[in-house]
């Protein structure tokens, strides 16, 4: 029996709904078996002929009710009785093989593309990075200088305390040296401090 089986949603093309029926009509032996995209009143639609023994036409519509690839969307599936002729499922799958390689010679070129785009920008951010890590080995360089100016200070102020304390310590000596003299001098006199 011939038979067309068409499937209708909002997104039947591009997610792979063809190699998924063609998977099935293989595993299940079909030997006459042609699907095509069809872009109806802006709706899409897959169109199915086949031809095969009645309860693997039942089977096939009873699978397409349950399953679906992943990301498809299906709203209705009907059938009906196809008069024209059915290719050979060999034919269907050079086919549909030729037409997926037509798609993904631009694809490829694309994404290759892509790449190039990719390889500049990324050639691009090393030389920022490498302008940033010269940056940074500067800030570094600045860094160290500074923390051996400060050790510097550290030095000079630890080397003024010392000469201060021995300073101080020489000019307290010698005032108190001098007020221990005017206090003799002062009960000398016979005045009381």
């Amino acid at each position: 029996m011939k038979q067309r089986i068409i499937l209708r949603g909002s997104r039947v093309h591009d997610v792979g709904y063809r190699p998924f029926l063609l998977h099935y009509a293989q595993m299940n032996g079909f030997t006459h078996f042609f699907a095509m995209n069809i872009l109806k009143n802006n709706e899409q639609q897959v169109h199915i002929t086949l031809e095969e023994k009645d309860e693997a036409i039942d089977s096939f519509i009873h699978y397409l009710s349950t399953n679906k690839p992943d990301f498809a969307e299906v709203s209705d599936i009907s059938s009906e009785i196809f008069e024209g002729d059915v290719v050979p499922i060999g034919t269907y799958l050079q086919d549909l093989q030729f037409e997926q390689l037509c798609k993904g010679i631009p694809a490829i070129l694309r994404i290759e593309d892509s790449q190039k785009e990719m390889i500049s920008l990324q050639k691009v951010m090393l030389d920022k990075q490498d302008q940033m890590l010269s940056k940074q080995d500067q800030m570094l360089s600045k860094q160290d200088q500074m923390i051996h100016l400060q050790q510097d200070t550290v030095d000079e102020v630890k080397g003024l305390r010392r000469d201060s304390a021995s300073y101080l310590e020489k000019e307290f000596t010698e005032i108190k040296k001098k007020l221990i003299a005017i206090e003799t001098a002062l009960t000398r006199e016979g005045i009381q401090v």
